[in-house]
C-alpha cells in the first residue's frame, strides 16, 4: 500500500494491510487535483474500490489467467482471451482515448507472473531446449540460517511438488528437486514473456504519439522472488532475491540514461 500514498504504516489500524486509511490521499487523487487525467488497469488486489482514478479496470482479488472477471468502473464484466495481453490493450485504449491537451498518469499493473505460473499458449514451449543454471546455494544445508530451515513450504522438493501432479511418479526425492526447478523456473520466465512484450507495446505507443520525451516511466513491482536460491521458492524470508526489487525510470527530457542509482530506495518513494 505504500506505493500509493508514500507513507509507511498507512493502514487502518497501523498493524494490518488490507485498506488503505481513507484520510489519508494517494498520488492520483493529488495529480487528479492538479489536472491529471488518472487511470488504472490490471491488478489491484485490495478489499476497496481504487480512490483518485478517473478509470479503472481491475481484476477481482488475484484473477485469473484465461479469460478474466474484470471491474470496469464498477461493473462486474469477462473479457476474453490471456490476462496479461488483455491489460495490455485496455492500457493502449485507455492512452488512445485521452485529451492530448491534458497530462496524465496510468497505472498498468500485471497478474503475472503470480503463481501458478501460466504463459500465454504461444509461449508455452519457450526454453524446452534450454536447462537453467543451478544457484550456488541451490543445496543449502541451513547450517548458518536455524530458523530458515523449518520454512519447508518453501522448499522445491517439499511444497511446490503439488503444482505439477503426476509427472514427478518414479522419480527419486533428488531428482524430483532438479526437475522441479527446471520446469519452475521456466515456467516463470514463460509467463514473463508476455509481460515483456506488453511494456514494449505501450512504450513503442509512446514513441509513435511523440510521448516518449516528456512522459516519466516507472518499472517497478512489489518484491523479489526466489528461483532456486536456498532451494526455495516463493518470497516469504528477507534475503537478498525477496528483498531487491527493480525499480526503473525513464524520463528523457531531463534524466540522461543509463545512470545508477546506489542509494537505498523503498515503495514509498514513488510518492514522497
Amino acid at each position: 500500500l505504500s506505493n500509493v500514498n508514500g507513507i509507511l504504516g498507512n493502514s487502518e489500524s497501523k498493524d494490518r494491510i488490507e485498506r488503505l486509511d481513507p484520510e489519508l490521499p494517494t498520488f492520483p487523487q493529488l495529480l487528479q487535483q492538479a489536472g491529471y487525467q488518472t487511470g488504472i488497469v490490471g491488478k489491484w488486489h485490495l478489499p476497496h474500490d481504487p480512490r483518485g482514478f478517473d478509470y479503472s479496470c481491475i481484476l477481482p482479488g488475484q484473477g485469473l489467467y484465461f479469460d478474466p472477471d474484470m471491474i470496469e468502473n464498477g461493473e462486474r464484466k469477462q473479457f476474453k482471451g490471456y490476462v496479461t495481453d488483455i491489460i495490455t490493450d485496455l492500457a493502449l485504449d485507455y492512452m488512445g482515448g485521452l485529451d492530448k491537451d491534458r497530462p496524465f498518469c496510468l497505472v498498468y499493473q500485471h497478474k503475472g507472473p503470480h503463481r501458478p505460473f501460466t504463459p500465454a499458449p504461444r509461449h508455452k514451449d519457450l526454453y524446452s531446449d534450454k536447462d537453467f543454471p543451478y544457484p550456488e546455494t541451490f543445496d543449502d544445508d541451513y547450517s548458518t540460517r536455524l530458523i530458515a530451515e523449518k520454512a519447508l513450504d518453501m522448499k522445491f522438493e517439499q511444497s511446490i511438488a503439488r503444482d505439477y501432479g503426476d509427472a514427478l511418479d518414479g522419480m527419486t526425492e533428488r531428482e524430483k528437486k532438479l526437475w522441479l526447478y527446471q520446469r519452475f523456473v521456466k515456467d516463470h520466465y514463460r509467463a514473463m514473456q508476455s509481460i515483456d512484450e506488453g511494456l514494449g507495446r505501450v512504450l513503442d505507443y509512446l514513441e509513435a504519439e511523440g510521448l516518449a520525451e516528456n512522459t516519466l516511466v516507472i518499472y517497478t513491482t512489489d518484491n523479489g522472488f526466489y528461483l532456486g536460491e536456498y532451494g526455495w521458492y516463493d518470497k516469504r524470508f528477507m534475503y537478498e532475491p525477496s528483498l531487491r526489487i527493480p525499480f526503473l525510470l525513464r524520463y528523457p527530457k531531463e534524466v540522461d540514461a543509463g545512470q545508477v542509482e546506489e542509494r537505498m530506495i523503498m515503495n514509498i518513494d514513488v510518492a514522497p
